[in-house]
C-alpha cells in the first residue's frame, strides 16, 4: 500500500516537471538552493518594510508579508524550469 502511494507521488511529481533532490539530514551545505530561497523569503518582507517607512506594519501582519513574498516568488520565472510558464 505505502509503496504504491510513493510510486504515485513520484509519477505525479514527474508529470508536473518537479525534480526531487535528496540530501543528507542536517547538512544545509548540500541544500544551497533551498537555503537561498528561504533567505529570500525572509528578506523580502524586511525590504518591503524598509522601503515603506511611512507605512506602519503591525507585527501581526508579518505572516501576511511572508505569504506575499512566497506568492511573488512562486510566480516569478526560474531559469531551471524550461519551457514552462510559472
Amino acid at each position: 500500500m505505502e509503496e504504491n502511494l510513493i510510486t504515485e507521488v513520484r509519477m505525479f511529481l514527474k508529470n508536473k516537471g518537479v525534480v526531487q533532490r535528496f540530501t543528507a539530514t542536517y547538512t544545509p551545505e548540500q541544500n544551497g538552493g533551498s537555503e537561498r530561497e528561504n533567505r529570500t523569503i525572509v528578506e523580502m518582507p524586511r525590504t518591503l518594510k524598509k522601503y515603506n517607512p511611512d507605512v506602519e506594519f503591525p507585527p501581526a501582519l508579518w505572516a501576511e508579508l511572508i505569504n506575499t513574498a512566497v506568492y511573488i516568488l512562486n510566480r516569478a520565472g526560474k531559469s531551471s524550469v524550461k519551457n514552462m510558464s510559472p
